[in-house]
Order: C-alpha cells, then sequence, then structure tokens
C-alpha cells in the first residue's frame, strides 16, 4: 500500500479497508507494509493519520525511533492485524496519542526498545482506548514487552506472552489508566509450574491504587494452602458473585507468628472484593498455539516414540488426544510430529514419533504449534508483492483461509511473517520470502486464536460500547456469539 513509509495526514478523514470477507473469513486484507528494510524515523506503515482502518494487516515496517507499524492515529483502528513491525525506540507495534481507538484487533510480535507492543506516553485526555483486542508475544528488548503507557483504557483485551514483564506498565504523572474486563498475564521466563488451585476469603475490604491500576486486599486461603510470591501471578480470581480479575501478584509476610496474605489484581475490584466475600483462584486463558512449556523430567524413548512429562506454561487442563497432529518445537528449532497428549498419575505428558531424547532433558523448553514443510520451492510475485508457500502441513490439514491475516509463518531461520491468507496447500506471505522456503524447508505455523476448551475469556467481556448485532471479531464472526463478548479479539 505504500513503499516510502508513511500515509500523509489528509484533511477529510478516509477509510482504508480491506476486501469483502469471504464466506465469514477476512481473505488476503490489505497490506500496509512490508517495509522491513525501509529506516523511516517514526511511523513505518501509518504516520499522523486521521481517519479509520478497517480489515488490514500492518506488517514487516521498521523505524529507527518510535510506532514500528504505526504513530499518532487519530481515529479508529478495527478488525486488524499489527504484527512483527520494529521500532528503536518505543512503540514497537504503534505509538499511539489521543483519541486513538483499537477496535477487535491483533498486536503480535513486534518488537521495541521500550513498549513492544504498544506505546502511549504523550496522550492527553481522553488518551487511547484498546476495547476488544489481543496483545501477545511482543518483546521490548530493554522493558516492557506489552503496553507501556499513560491515560490508557484496556477494555476486553487479552494481555499474555509478552517479554519482558510486566505486561502493562501504567505510567503515573500523566493522568490515570484503566483496566476493566481484560486478562493480563505473566510473562514467559524460566520453566514453569503448574498452579496449585487455591479457594480464599476476604479478610479485608480492597484498596483500589489508581495510578498502579491495582486492587490490593488480605486474604486468606482454605486448608493449608501457603503460596510463595507470585506463584498465583497470572492466574485469574473468580468471585462469589461470578466477575473475574487478572491476578497480577500475591505475597507473604511473617509478623511475628502472624501470616497476612495479600493479593493483588488488575483493575478496580473494590466493588466485589469487600470483607468476608469468597473466591477461587482459577486457571489462565487458553490459545489454541502456540502452547509454551518445558520438561519436567528427561524425555525417554521407546517403540519408535518418545514420551516426555512436561509441564505447560500457563495451560492447565489441555484436554486429552487434543494436541495429536501438532508439532512440538523445542529451544533449538527442531520440529517433532506430536502422536498423543494426556495425564498419568497428575503429571501431563506429550507423545512424539521418533527419537526426541537429546533436545528435550530436563527444564528444556519447547512450543507447540503446527507444523510442516515445503513439498516445492516458494515462488514471488513482484507485481502483488507477496510469496506463495507450497505447503505439506504436519498431521492433519488446515481448513481453508484458516490462518488469514491471523496466523504467523516461522522459518527454519526464525523469519516470521504475517500470513494474509491459506489454502489446503499452499500459505501467501507479504514480501519476497522465497529464499526463506525452499523445498523441503521447514516451518512452523502460530494460531493466536482462544482455544474451544477455554473457560476464562469465553463469556467474560463487558458488553459496553460494543455495536449491537453489528460488531464483528477479528475473523469477521459477530462479536456476540453466546449472548456474552469475549475477552479479546477473537469470539469463541
Amino acid at each position: 500500500m505504500r513503499d516510502t513509509g508513511t500515509i500523509e495526514a489528509r484533511a477529510a478523514p478516509p477509510v482504508v479497508s480491506g476486501q469483502t470477507p469471504l464466506s465469514g473469513r477476512p481473505v488476503l486484507p490489505q497490506l500496509i507494509g512490508d517495509c522491513p528494510y525501509y529506516q523511516a524515523t517514526y511511523g513505518g506503515g501509518i504516520d499522523n493519520f486521521y481517519g479509520s482502518i478497517v480489515r488490514c494487516v500492518i506488517a514487516n515496517n521498521e523505524v529507527v525511533r518510535d510506532g514500528g507499524g504505526l504513530r499518532y492515529m487519530y481515529g479508529t483502528i478495527a478488525n486488524s492485524i499489527v504484527g512483527m513491525n520494529v521500532a528503536g525506540r518505543r512503540g514497537g507495534g504503534a505509538d499511539t496519542v489521543e483519541s486513538s481507538l483499537f477496535v477487535n484487533s491483533v498486536i503480535v510480535r513486534n518488537t521495541a526498545d521500550q513498549g513492544g507492543a504498544v506505546s502511549s506516553l504523550w496522550a492527553t485526555a481522553p488518551g487511547s482506548e484498546f476495547r476488544g483486542c489481543t496483545i501477545l508475544d511482543n518483546v521490548g528488548t530493554t522493558s516492557h514487552g506489552g503496553v507501556y503507557a499513560a491515560r490508557t483504557w484496556l477494555r476486553n483485551c487479552l494481555v499474555h506472552g509478552n517479554h519482558p514483564s510486566p505486561h502493562v506498565w501504567f505510567i503515573t504523572g500523566y493522568g490515570n489508566s484503566t483496566v476493566t474486563d481484560s486478562y493480563i498475564g505473566p510473562a514467559p521466563a524460566g520453566p514453569p509450574a503448574l498452579p496449585t488451585p487455591a479457594t480464599g476469603t476476604c479478610v479485608t475490604t480492597a484498596i483500589y491504587d489508581a495510578p498502579a491500576v491495582l486492587t490490593t486486599v488480605q486474604v486468606e486461603y482454605a486448608g493449608a494452602y501457603e503460596p510463595d510470591t507470585s506463584t498465583l501471578a497470572g492466574l485469574v480470581l473468580l468471585d462469589s458473585a461470578g466477575t473475574r480479575f487478572s491476578i497480577a501478584d500475591n505475597t507473604w509476610q511473617d509478623n511475628g507468628g502472624v501470616i497476612t496474605l495479600t493479593l493483588s489484581v488488575w483493575g478496580n475490584a473494590t466493588a466485589t472484593l469487600q470483607a468476608t466475600r469468597s473466591f477461587d483462584v482459577v486457571p489462565p486463558p487458553t490459545l489454541a498455539t502456540p502452547i509454551t512449556g518445558a520438561c519436567k523430567y528427561d524425555a525417554q524413548y521407546g517403540s519408535g516414540a518418545t514420551e516426555a512429562v512436561v509441564l505447560y506454561d500457563t495451560r492447565v487442563g489441555k484436554s486429552a488426544g487434543s494436541m495429536g497432529g501438532l508439532a512440538l518445537v523445542d529451544s533449538q528449532g527442531s520440529v517433532f510430529e506430536i502422536l498423543d497428549n494426556g495425564v498419568a498419575q497428575d503429571e501431563q505428558w506429550i507423545a512424539l514419533d521418533g527419537d526426541a531424547t537429546t533436545y528435550l532433558q530436563t527444564d528444556d523448553r519447547f512450543t507447540v504449534r503446527r507444523a510442516g514443510s515445503c513439498t516445492d520451492s516458494a515462488t514471488y510475485d513482484s507485481a502483488s508483492h507477496r510469496t506463495t508457500v507450497v505447503a505439506d502441513y504436519v498431521g492433519s490439514r488446515v481448513s481453508l483461509h484458516q490462518y488469514a491475516g491471523r496466523g504467523i509463518l516461522v522459518s527454519e531461520a526464525g523469519n516470521a511473517y504475517q500470513i494474509l491468507d491459506n489454502d489446503y496447500t499452499t500459505i501467501t506471505i507479504p514480501g519476497n520470502a522465497a529464499s526463506d522456503f525452499q523445498s523441503d524447508s521447514k516451518f512452523t505455523i502460530a494460531d493466536y486464536h482462544l482455544d474451544d476448551d477455554d473457560t476464562v475469556c469465553k463469556n467474560g467481556g463487558d458488553d459496553t460500547g460494543f455495536d449491537s448485532g453489528q460488531e464483528r471479531d477479528i475473523d469477521q464472526d459477530p462479536r456476540r456469539m453466546d449472548g456474552v463478548v469475549d475477552i479479546g479479539a477473537d469470539e469463541l
């Protein structure tokens, strides 16, 4: 859509829109970007733009300073992907200002020095709003992998897997930010541990810290459960009224033999976390893929298959057999087909095709993804500026258009590309990536949709502000599939 790095501001608000969805799915959305080698100073894909951006992919842009994908968006960006952009300073995906509204969109795998996904430091009132968005797997090379902002409202958002911690950092002194009906998870760091189920009761009435956007309450847990610091971070507090809050932290302190337990959650929970109010701690949301984890013990090989006892990183209760046909990718990029998965004696296990014992030792990390290999060399079309990859998927085939505008294709070299479309044997990605996908080259695919088994984000949102009967999610499905909106950009 551009080859200069900037879309200039215009007097009349324009609307940039992708193609009309085919059978309810976005196919070949409008591409804004694909200039990874163009070094603008600000706003790699869009800069200082007034208007609306609808059903677009803003990908593979790079800038020297702020706003790898876009900067200073005065208006709305809806049902779009902001992915794999790079900023040398702040806001790998976006550097926003006042009146920026992101709706039903995904911000994924962007990189910046600070604020890998989003930075919003200079916004005056009313600030920036993210409504029904998914913010995943972004990286801050120095700090703040997710959202680094002031005067920002996260509403019905799924924020997870960004690195380094914290996912969200709200800057004080510029006006308070807000988190409502959202899930904010922990950053992936070190070998994961399965959370211990907990129930409890509020001992005191909760106190809300508006600048930090955190509610803190003293609690007591049922039974002998005494969590160490941060063991519940990233899980979900479910109060007796059915209201859900993301747990930011939990601490304990020994005051002369009297143990004080404190729990902090994102957002203002003072109305529900009153003294004597009971609650449960439940697992976090579950995505389709990638699923990250680590080996609990050294893997064992026998009868043509490797069996590994594993811990899934904040993924609890993954149903038996649900990973068959997917692929396990170790930390060095080696790919193994998953034959089966399940639970035995309260331990989760994965069975792989072939001998993977040298790759999966105690504490070795891995991801579970869709994977495959190229049956022929990829071809590049200079007219459309797109590469077509000829694919043979591991296990069962994917669905037509399954990853259109929302999947990430990762080459053996570790290079990542936004998927524009796919069918049963080909994958279309932006730019000239033919050299990355030669005959027999392997690849993996990440899908950032919610898993069908998810119980946290499904019907966990707030309908306020969503256009009744008209608004659509990232896939152009109705925003209310079961009466109440889900958390994040994807409606189950």
